[in-house]
């Protein structure tokens, strides 16, 4: 009766640590399956973005060569090329916001998991560089167009100024020339006598200011 005791609490203590090396399996299994299935969500993760950023790229090239051409285009106003930036700069946000997000969910996750990819990281890089690049020369773009349109509104500032100043110079030499003509106490002849008077050289006036 004893040696059936020893035995069945023999069998016992081993079905029990066979049970706990069971346990011990299943974590070990359900981690290793968590780190699977993280594994094989940023292998579809990465394998979209490198699918996504050739396209950004792609798209990249198209829209420096087009912001080049515009650059060397003396012919478009200001207008068209404010216009023509706008679109490009909502082209750049629309192309690269999505490879741009999925770039970076990468190297979060990457670094999360002890995972190491120098060309993705490179990728990222190369993408963050080349938006950069075409932000910064549609700013320089910018700056320029606000610099040139500051210019043309002096200039123009100073060229009314000196219509106003000539205009002036006109009247008060004709009231000059014509103060023993016109009654000095009479506002509405003095008035009358102005406006005559530049009616008259209408023309001469608008041949001027061209």
């Amino acid at each position: 009766m004893r040696a059936v005791d020893t035995w069945v609490h023999t069998g016992l203590t081993r079905a029990d640590r066979l049970h706990a090396y069971a346990h011990t399996l299943l974590v070990l299994w359900e981690k290793w399956a968590l780190k699977l299935d993280i594994r094989r969500r940023l292998l579809r993760l990465a394998h979209q973005f490198y699918i996504d950023s050739s396209n950004a790229f792609s798209t990249l090239d198209t829209i420096d060569a087009h912001l080049l051409s515009l650059t060397s285009n003396y012919l478009c106003s200001s207008e068209d090329l404010i216009r023509e930036y706008n679109q490009i700069n909502e082209q750049l946000i629309q192309s690269t916001e999505i490879p741009l997000r999925q770039g970076h969910i990468l190297l979060e996750k990457m670094q999360t998991n002890e995972c190491k990819s120098p060309i993705l990281r490179e990728r990222v890089y190369d993408l963050e560089k080349r938006i950069e690049h075409i932000r910064n020369k549609l700013r320089e773009e910018y700056e320029k167009l606000d610099r040139q349109g500051s210019s043309l509104y002096q200039t123009f500032d100073n060229e009314c100024t000196a219509v106003e100043t000539w205009l002036f110079n006109v009247a008060e030499n004709f009231l000059y020339s014509t103060r023993f003509l016109i009654d000095s106490n009479n506002s509405i002849d003095t008035k009358t006598q102005a406006n005559d008077f530049l009616e008259s050289h209408q023309q001469i006036i608008e041949c001027d200011l061209k």
